[in-house]
């Protein structure tokens, strides 16, 4: 279940109390800071579940409701540019846009002709679309992050027209797709490197062990991998550059890396490695041309 179901679960009281108790016992550390949103869902009886609603209505046999899916009338752009770090980071949408009959174009398309993608990681759509020099009229941004071609997240930026949007030039077939406001990282991508980074953190303050934290997590939340894994399936590196692009964008200090993150990254080492433990075998070039 998503962040909001296990809240619900839980109850945003009980959940509340204890992420105000770990904010004040570590000093007020801002990776640990509470959403306000939060606090007023609590201070409003909605605690989820046992009373009814919280962040879902529970007296709606239709809630929760899920806005995946092909808007009406949505149809496919007269030509589709894709940015250089969009063809790079998922080169399947190119196949994916030629066998639906689009026409990919190596120029960008100008303002009100076609759709102009980008990929943006941590950064969000119009710093993106700007930093190519991309109209924003008619430029769109998909989360790279999601490795799976049938999960679509596209987010506007803050011109894009709602044409454009709707066009849905990555839902060429029968992709779920959630479209969103501008925002820096999306949401899975934050989501994501924010459980990493605190994991991490938790790592780099000795409260305990790499391995245990990843069992502990699997246990406790029946995550199918431990956050340090998360990290690694991922890559550190990309994890890193996700949380530099948000801590440069919004100068939250909530997404400062911690320092057991970024020297792994940079080593190119797993973030469950400790100091002093052996270092990885080096492949043979027999090992390297089998892989």
């Amino acid at each position: 279940m998503g962040p909001f179901s296990l809240f619900d679960l839980t109850g945003l009281d009980v959940s509340y109390s204890v992420l105000e108790r770990i904010y004040e016992d570590f000093y007020q550390e801002p990776r640990f800071r509470p959403a306000p949103f939060l606090r007023k869902k609590v201070e409003s009886g909605l605690f989820g579940r046992k009373t009814g609603a919280g962040f879902y209505d529970y007296g709606d046999a239709s809630s929760p409701v899920s806005d995946k899916g092909r808007p009406g009338g949505a149809s496919l752009p007269e030509a589709v540019h894709l940015a250089p770090s969009a063809n790079s980071r998922c080169p399947w949408n190119a196949e994916r846009l030629a066998a639906a009959g689009v026409a990919l174009t190596d120029t960008p398309c100008s303002e009100g002709y076609g759709l102009n993608l980008v990929a943006p990681v941590g950064c969000d759509a119009t710093e993106t679309a700007t930093s190519f020099g991309l109209p924003l009229g008619n430029a769109v941004a998909f989360d790279p992050v999601i490795p799976a071609p049938g999960e679509v997240t596209l987010m506007a930026t803050i011109a894009t027209r709602p044409k454009a949007v709707a066009a849905q030039a990555l839902s060429t077939d029968d992709s779920a797709v959630s479209v969103i406001e501008d925002s820096p990282g999306f949401a899975v991508q934050r989501v994501i490197a924010t459980i990493v980074n605190i994991a991490c953190e938790i790592a780099q303050q000795k409260i305990a062990a790499p391995g245990d934290i990843d069992i502990a997590v699997r246990l406790g939340l029946n995550y199918p991998q431990g956050p340090l894994a998360l990290g690694d399936h991922h890559g550190p590196t990309l994890i890193l550059e996700i949380l530099d692009a948000l801590h440069a964008r919004t100068g939250d200090p909530r997404y400062r890396a911690s320092l057991w993150l970024r020297r792994r990254a940079e080593a190119g080492l797993s973030l469950t490695h400790t100091a002093g433990s052996p270092l990885p075998a080096e492949n043979t070039p027999a090992e390297q041309e089998t892989a």
